[in-house]
């Protein structure tokens, strides 16, 4: 549904202050403060219900403040900031970036334990009931965060490291892909593999599902492919075979209304639109090691290893913003948007969890890794974050240490530590 935003933006420069308000006939107001006199100019504006669509009319906010301030000489940074309807008498970005905080994760309660290494995978399924985790030991275990409790180990399949898991929509089966250059079909209440699917020559870094009906996935691997298969396919082999575009390993792959969205080691980030038979290349300049396209499937959030997260405009290319602070230079860390997708959460290599304001790109919270031995003063790199996928409060993490957390604002934090 459509929710109505007002937009207003600040600047100060050359002893004077610009701001615009929204007023209740969708206008925005450019007020010039001089003294006591005041200058008001008026542009129609949109309404949003989209991460793109708002950005979209940032940049029609700027241009429009430019041409104004442009004869002023007026150069300071403009600020876009939006506001409901409601809140319109509450305009102090920084009380409501407090209010952002208080919804996120902030502490860590129990520990749980049951890997022997370091973990790679992990998922939750679809009400966020439960949480699946895979890693260096060649397990998957099955645990119940909210209680503290194991309930199963599949450890009948994988002869090497598990490097991503992928839920179906009733849970009642997952996939799973590492270093066995398969993919794993997983029946959860009989606990064994049902089924096996090759091609692959090489370590597979991702699985997913289709979303639409989850009747199809693909795979990405270090030997610079992307494969498609169907599920009900009989032979088991693959329905399509993306390759020659790859000069790298394939680090991610995403599946979002009838695009196929892929990163790689050579800076690149290739979308396959099935539906209309196109391929779109976006050069980022620098190792992408994940993908993660928004809701409305308008905005691509890219993790690069140059210490910085990317989000770029899917139609365009172009980059609408960019999240620092963190550390990503060598190994692949998850960044995922946040519930209602007005943060963004992402792992670090100096062992903490990072969120950043959407908008801003500020740090509005950061969370330490505690690593699982008191003794030990190594620090686990947090490599995957997941967001549990209904309560903006829950978070789950894992790291090179052997630990997974799911941190809660209200103490529900529950850290699961591999004792090695």
């Amino acid at each position: 549904t459509n929710t109505t935003i007002a937009y207003f933006y600040s600047a100060k420069g050359n002893n004077k202050e610009y701001n615009t308000s929204h007023n209740k006939r969708t206008f925005f107001s450019l007020i010039q403060f001089r003294g006591a006199k005041k200058k008001e100019l008026f542009a129609t504006c949109r309404t949003c219900a989209s991460t793109s669509n708002f950005f979209e009319t940032c940049a029609f906010i700027k241009r429009l403040a430019r041409r104004d301030l442009e004869h002023k000489r007026f150069t300071k940074k403009i600020v876009i900031h939006k506001i409901k309807l409601d809140q319109m008498s509450k305009l102090d970005t920084s009380s409501s970036q407090e209010k952002e905080k208080s919804k996120l994760p902030s502490k860590c309660k129990h520990q749980l334990t049951g890997h022997s290494g370091p973990i790679y995978a992990l998922a939750t399924t679809h009400d966020g009931s439960f949480l699946l985790s895979g890693g260096s030991d060649k397990t998957i275990r099955l645990w119940n965060p909210h209680t503290n409790f194991k309930i199963k180990d599949f450890d009948n399949g994988h002869g090497y490291d598990v490097h991503s898991i992928t839920v179906q929509k009733d849970n009642s089966a997952f996939l799973s892909a590492g270093g066995d250059r398969c993919i794993f079909v997983w029946d959860v209440k009989g606990c064994r593999v049902t089924g096996k699917y090759w091609a692959h020559t090489s370590t597979i870094n991702c699985v997913c599902y289709e979303t639409s009906n989850y009747s199809c996935f693909a795979s990405a691997s270090y030997d610079q492919t992307v494969c498609l298969w169907d599920l009900k396919s009989f032979n088991k082999r693959p329905i399509q075979k993306l390759s020659g575009d790859f000069k790298d390993s394939v680090t991610h792959v995403a599946i979002k209304n009838f695009q196929i969205v892929t990163s790689c080691v050579d800076g690149f980030v290739r979308i396959y639109d099935v539906r209309n038979g196109q391929k779109y290349t976006d050069c980022i300049g620098q190792p992408v090691t994940n993908v993660n396209v928004s809701n409305d499937s308008k905005c691509v959030l890219l993790s690069c290893l140059d210490d910085k997260i990317r989000l770029v405009d899917n139609s365009t290319g172009v980059v609408l913003n960019q999240y620092k602070g963190h550390s990503n230079k060598e190994y692949k860390v998850v960044s995922i948007f946040g519930l209602d997708e007005s943060y963004i959460i992402s792992g670090s290599e100096d062992g903490k969890i990072y969120f950043w304001d959407l908008l801003s790109a500020n740090v509005i919270r950061q969370l330490e890794s505690k690593s699982a031995s008191s003794l030990s003063k190594n620090v686990g790199i947090v490599t995957q974050v997941v967001r549990h996928p209904t309560k903006s409060n829950v978070l789950f993490s894992c790291d090179t240490l052997g630990s997974i957390r799911i941190k809660d604002n209200q103490a529900i934090l529950i850290s699961i530590f591999i004792l090695k």
